[in-house]
């Protein structure tokens, strides 16, 4: 009565034979544990909730099995990085984030570092929006209030949004650096 049963990797990992021998198989594989992390990703999208997405190493296991559990417990993307975030990680990321979403990586910062939970982050700010301010300048009226139904992104430093209401979220993008962002009225 087994209606599937998945086989996660590749046929260096887990043999064409075993495949065969289980009822209903489906493989999930990539090119390495990164590929395969991301086509599991990509297989389950619709079942995961990405308001918080877990981070752990792809070289050591403890962090990735210890936290599968919590990622599990909040039906959540638990995501494999090493140095640096994989692209098609990084492209399934992009398209599966919301403003609003968390990143928590598991281990200290030799496991996974400042760099791969920016990265995640700073993919925030190529999410659809209500509006998005991309370059230096003032937005919105001089006089009068103007409302945004939805989120705002100002992913530019040196901008200045003026009178205006965000019905949404409001991301301010690290892309900004050290640059101002004046928010006015």
């Amino acid at each position: 009565n087994v209606s599937r049963i998945y086989v996660i990797g590749g046929p260096n990992v887990i043999s064409a034979a075993v495949e065969k021998a289980v009822p209903n198989p489906v493989r999930l594989a990539g090119d390495d544990r990164y590929g395969t992390n991301t086509a599991v990703l990509q297989h389950f999208a619709a079942e995961l909730n990405y308001s918080t997405v877990y981070v752990a190493q792809g070289e050591e296991f403890p962090d990735a099995l210890t936290g599968a559990v919590l990622a599990a417990k909040h039906s959540a993307p638990l995501v494999l990085a090493g140095q640096n975030l994989p692209d098609a990680t990084k492209a399934h990321l992009k398209s599966n984030l919301k403003l609003d979403t968390k990143v928590v990586g598991f281990g200290g910062k030799a496991a996974v570092s400042d760099a791969v939970l920016a990265a995640i982050l700073d993919s925030k700010a190529d999410i659809a929006a209500a509006e998005t301010y991309a370059q230096p300048g003032t937005y919105g009226p001089e006089s009068g209030v103007n409302t945004v139904k939805g989120d705002v992104i100002i992913s530019s430093r040196d901008v200045t949004l003026q009178n205006t209401v965000v019905e949404g979220d409001l991301l301010l993008a690290s892309r900004i650096g050290d640059g101002d962002v004046k928010l006015e009225n």
